[in-house]
């Protein structure tokens, strides 16, 4: 069966492994004085609180948009049903209501409201197989439905200027068509047409509209890497901005440089005059700073402790706020002075609060508000404000340079096999691929662990396997034969921890005839991945959270008892082998015994608390890659590539 080329296929698939839930949360909002004379205290006063909407259905947001400084809506979902939240404040968060929405849409993840009534979010229907657009005119009483884009693509990421003019951004897609516009508010929908090379921003791809005639898109181009590599071909991950004249609806693309691993946030001061945020090096949070639509730029090094860079919103005085985490695991919130590019640091003084995900700002940036999460999943929040001062840490940023781009005079094959969660991280490998000697090919299989028995138990649910699972072995030694790997890499947890029908009964890991089943399969996955003498590496899983069932307990899959189990046994069976090595990647992830989902300031897994973000895989696939090198393995033959591939612009 061929193998999974693209998150499209995770998109689609990943809602039948789970019910999307996302992480418990709350809304903290931010009203910002204006900013002092003086540049040496930007904006000396800030004014930080909490909103806790209704704690028994909301458990985070994944997108906020504030059309005015009283009235803001949020999309998110609920922690014990699951179910889509749509919420509305009209007192600058100090109360929320749940507003009505059609029952088929079962996930939201973007917003955006040009004016006080009317919004338009982009939703999933049918178990996350089909994009929707949601709109309202009437300030969310009553909500409309458009099913045009074609082929339901998902809209990951949507902006909107006015109602008569819209921009989204598809997640993934075939052919590399990313980008689609509307001009009556989501009834029907304009292919964006690119100028040059056919690109297709298929990963972590944002759209933010400063005005109707400019756009800007941002995103990774995956399309030509996702498949098994040709023998003798290095494609390495290509980051791009677009500039989008939305007049002929034609955007032209700039390449950014290899040492950009991601960006994931957009602004502008003015058409010309425009910033972004995101990673470099796979760790280094920075600033892109441009006065020529990105043709050209300079890029920042935000302060040694923070961790990432989630969100940037700039007013004309280029001044900028910039949120996101520490590497301590507190909420970060920088303003950001573009004229002589220093920052201060300001402290939200939030607990628990480990970073914030999402940001939505006035055009002054008088009045912002701000999205965070608890770490451990357990809702956290507060209904009082209060005034800080914020005169602290005014420092000069300094420019950035690489220091990890590397040169091999020949790259090996490296085999990534497993399900979904080896799927997505197979994207930070590949972007980190040519920095450790290695070319990464996907051979991951979506929705199929090694168990593969059938029915199963999952979030209350009885269902059946997927029968594309049931060939898992035959799949495993197509990717062996076309790879060549010299190292295999396995990564497996969500479907080997539910319970599924064992000898008539519903049993799962740490059962003894589960065991046994386990690590006979899984000395099947050794044999085919080691053959012609390469070398296999188990990624140990790390913790799982599907949310709380009706009686708040967690989900029996999510005990960390069972991945503990599994883990165990993958140990166990890797020791009976000279070839095969573990690397406690769940220890690293989990370093605190329970589920995470900030890792040093950088939100690492996706709201349905079992994938990794695009920016977590990038920034984990540089210590997994790393602890794999100081296996310091010498192989029986070399199956490396015998010349050194050129690197692809």
């Amino acid at each position: 069966m061929a193998q999974p080329s693209s998150l499209k296929i995770i998109m689609k698939r990943s809602a039948l492994i789970t019910v999307t839930i996302v992480i418990i949360a709350g809304l903290i909002f931010i009203v910002i004085k204006d900013a002092s004379k003086s540049k040496t205290a930007l904006r000396p006063s800030i004014t930080f609180g909490v909103s806790a909407p209704n704690i028994s259905l909301i458990n985070s947001y994944n997108a906020v948009s504030c059309p005015s400084n009283s009235v803001c809506y949020a999309v998110g979902s609920s922690v014990i049903d699951q179910t889509t939240v749509i919420a509305k404040t009209m007192n600058s968060g100090k109360t929320w209501t749940n507003l009505t929405i059609p029952p088929e849409i079962t996930e939201a993840n973007s917003i955006d409201c040009p004016t006080v009534t009317e919004c338009a979010v982009s939703a999933y229907t049918f178990l996350g197989l089909a994009g929707e657009v949601l709109t309202t005119l009437n300030g969310g009483l009553t909500w409309t439905t458009s099913t045009s884009p074609p082929q339901h693509q998902i809209l990951s990421s949507l902006s909107c200027i006015n109602i008569q003019y819209c921009m989204g951004s598809v997640a993934v897609v075939t052919g590399g068509n990313l980008l689609l516009s509307t001009r009556n508010f989501g009834q029907t929908w304009t292919q964006v047409n690119p100028m040059g090379n056919n690109i297709g921003l298929s990963l972590n791809p944002i759209t933010y509209c400063y005005v109707t005639s400019f756009c800007l898109v941002s995103g990774t181009d995956s399309v030509p890497n996702l498949k098994i590599h040709l023998k003798h071909k290095v494609n390495n991950l290509r980051n791009y901005i677009g500039y989008i004249n939305s007049v002929d609806n034609r955007v032209t693309y700039m390449q950014l440089p290899d040492y950009i691993s991601i960006v994931t946030s957009m602004s502008c001061s003015n058409i010309k005059r425009c910033f972004a945020v995101g990673m470099a090096d796979s760790t280094i949070p920075v600033i892109l700073e441009t006065d020529n639509y990105f043709k050209t730029f300079k890029t920042l090094k935000l302060p040694k402790n923070t961790g990432s860079a989630a969100n940037i919103s700039c007013n004309k005085s280029f001044d900028c706020l910039i949120s996101g985490g520490y590497n301590s695991n507190n909420a970060m919130a920088l303003d950001f002075n573009a004229l002589n590019d220093t920052a201060t640091t300001l402290n939200p003084g939030i607990p628990n609060v480990p970073d914030f995900t999402v940001q939505t700002c006035d055009v002054s940036l008088k009045f912002c508000m701000i999205g965070g999460s608890n770490q451990h999943l357990t809702f956290t929040a507060f209904d009082d404000l209060r005034q800080i001062k914020q005169i602290v840490n005014n420092f000069q940023l300094n420019t950035f340079h690489s220091t990890k781009q590397k040169s091999f005079s020949t790259y090996r094959n490296m085999l990534l096999v497993g399900d979904s969660t080896a799927t997505v991280m197979s994207i930070g490998l590949q972007m980190n691929q040519l920095n450790f000697g290695y070319v990464i090919n996907d051979g991951s299989i979506v929705g199929c662990g090694l168990v593969t028995n059938s029915p199963t138990r999952y979030t209350g649910s009885t269902s059946v396997t997927t029968s594309n699972c049931f060939s898992w072995q035959q799949d495993y030694q197509q990717s062996v034969l076309k790879s060549h790997p010299y190292i295999s890499v396995l990564l497996i947890g969500p479907w080997d921890v539910i319970s599924r029908m064992v000898n008539g009964s519903y049993q799962h890991i740490g059962d003894p005839q589960y065991n046994q089943l386990f690590i006979s399969n899984l000395k099947q996955a050794i044999s085919i991945l080691s053959q012609n003498g390469s070398k296999v590496v188990i990624l140990n899983s790390p913790y799982f959270y599907h949310g709380l069932m009706s009686d708040l307990a967690g989900w029996p899959q999510d005990n960390p008892m069972r991945v503990d189990a599994l883990n165990s046994l993958e140990n166990q069976v890797a020791s009976q082998y000279s070839n095969v090595r573990t690397i406690n990647y769940g220890g690293h992830i989990s370093s605190t015994n329970e589920y995470l989902r900030v890792v040093n300031g950088v939100d690492v897994r996706t709201p349905d608390g079992i994938h990794f973000t695009d920016l977590g895989a990038i920034y984990e696939s540089e210590w997994i890659l790393s602890q794999i090198n100081k296996l310091n393995w010498k192989s029986s033959y070399d199956n490396s590539q015998t010349s050194k591939p050129k690197r692809i612009k």
